[in-house]
């Protein structure tokens, strides 16, 4: 299993798309995380309620965790 000291999360940039047939518009934040253990990256695109869920389930499980931004 990773530490989570060792990950790494950049969000290197946003697109902002078009839902429900064109009625709505939506931003989706790009992301890269990666553990520098391993060296590996994983490259997802989210919207911001998302984010915001993760950050929520993160600090759930591990409350010392900082603040995302």
């Amino acid at each position: 299993m990773n530490n989570i000291a060792s990950m790494k999360v950049n969000i290197s940039s946003f697109d902002e798309k078009k839902i429900d047939g064109g009625k709505n518009n939506v931003v989706f934040y790009k992301m890269v995380i990666g553990f520098t253990k391993n060296n590996k990256n994983w490259f997802i695109e989210k919207r911001y309620s998302d984010f915001d869920a993760l950050n929520v389930y993160l600090k759930e499980w591990c409350p010392s965790m900082p603040d995302l931004p």
